[in-house]
C-alpha cells in the first residue's frame, strides 16, 4: 500500500514537473514570437519611414505639373516600389513568397492598394476640406501614411511573405 502510494505520488510529481516544462516552453515560444513580430513592426515603419520621403519627396518634384492628386499617385507608386525592395530585403528576409519577382511585385502592389486606398481617401478628404494640409500636403501625406500602415503589414505578413 505504501509502495502504491509512493509510485502514484512520483507520477504526479513528473506529470506536474512535465507540465511546467510544456508551459515554459510555450511561454519561451510565445516571447520569441513577439519579439520577432516587433522586430518586423519596427523595421516595418522604418521601411515606411524612407518610403514617406520617397513619396513625399516625389510629389513636391511633381505637383507643380500635374497637381496635387495626380502626383500622390504617382509619388504613392514610387512609394510602393521602395518598399516592396526594402521589405523583401530587410522586414521580412527569409520569407519567401514563392513567386516570380514581377509576380510577387504584381500581388504586393495589388494588396498595398488596400492599404493605400486608405491612404489615399484620408490624404485627398484632408487636402480638400483643410487649406493649410492643401498648402503643405506633406501632413495629408502624413496622416494617409499611419492609416495606412498596419493595413499593409498584416497583409504583407500573412498573404506576401509569408514563412514556407
Amino acid at each position: 500500500m505504501l509502495k502504491n502510494k509512493r509510485l502514484l505520488k512520483n507520477k504526479r510529481r513528473l506529470k506536474n514537473e512535465r507540465l511546467l516544462k510544456n508551459k515554459r516552453l510555450l511561454k519561451n515560444e510565445r516571447l520569441l514570437k513577439n519579439k520577432r513580430l516587433l522586430k518586423e513592426l519596427i523595421l516595418f515603419a522604418f521601411v515606411g519611414g524612407i518610403a514617406f520621403a520617397v513619396d513625399v519627396g516625389v510629389l513636391y518634384l511633381v505637383k507643380a505639373d500635374i497637381g496635387i492628386y495626380w502626383g500622390r499617385a504617382a509619388s504613392f507608386f514610387c512609394a510602393v516600389i521602395v518598399t516592396w525592395l526594402l521589405n523583401r530585403q530587410l522586414t521580412f528576409k527569409g520569407r519567401m513568397s514563392g513567386l516570380s519577382l514581377c509576380s510577387e511585385f504584381a500581388r504586393y502592389l495589388t494588396v498595398m492598394m488596400g492599404g493605400g486606398a486608405v491612404n489615399y481617401l484620408l490624404y485627398a478628404s484632408l487636402v480638400t476640406t483643410m487649406e493649410n494640409v492643401a498648402a503643405q500636403p506633406v501632413w495629408g501625406v502624413a496622416a494617409g501614411s499611419g492609416a495606412g500602415m498596419m493595413f499593409n503589414f498584416i497583409f504583407a505578413k500573412y498573404f506576401i511573405f509569408k514563412l514556407s
